[in-house]
């Protein structure tokens, strides 16, 4: 028998970060529409040739759509969207990318809305996916590296999201 770890089909790779860091800080129509941002995007792979996986950049979420999966009201989903914005943690676009930063942008936008979950989602080593023994960040881990790369945001930098910021180990 095989210690190894099969890839999980139909499985949503969900970061730790979520459940480490900002699990406890989201309401529940926050958390709500958050992961079916995640799933819609980081969910949907595809190739796995040489070139390894990839995973969708963004997708169009309709504002009914959010309601049905959420199982919350128009109010809530729109409150929850504004709110994940704010904190940087999604990014809402027109179909040209640019970003829809404000409610009445939202709302006076006659195309498609695309969701996507901001940098500091993306995993960067799909291939780390299914492999036994792995560890994230444990404090261990963390004592042990030479540099940590950690995600900050400005409040003077609005609109910009996550900042990357490399600290040596202290």
């Amino acid at each position: 028998m095989s210690n190894r770890v099969p890839f999980l089909s139909g499985a949503v790779p969900i970061p730790n970060r979520l459940f480490d860091e900002i699990l406890l800080t989201l309401p529940d129509a926050e958390l709500r529409v958050l992961l079916v941002v995640l799933r819609q995007t980081l969910g949907f792979r595809e190739g796995s040739d040489l070139g390894g996986w990839r995973y969708k950049q963004r997708d169009w979420i309709t504002h009914s759509q959010l309601m049905k999966k959420t199982g919350r009201s128009s109010g809530a989903v729109s409150k929850a969207i504004s709110a994940l914005v704010d904190a940087s943690l999604i990014i809402v676009e027109d179909s040209e990318g640019r970003p829809l930063d404000t409610p009445q942008m939202r709302r006076r936008h006659m195309g498609r809305l695309y969701f996507r979950p901001v940098e500091m989602w993306e995993i960067t080593s799909p291939a780390h996916i299914g492999k036994s023994k792995t560890t994230t960040d444990t404090l261990y881990n963390i004592k042990r590296k030479k540099k940590q790369t950690v995600w900050i945001t400005s409040p003077h930098r609005r609109g910009r999201g996550w900042q990357r910021a490399a600290h040596p180990e202290r």
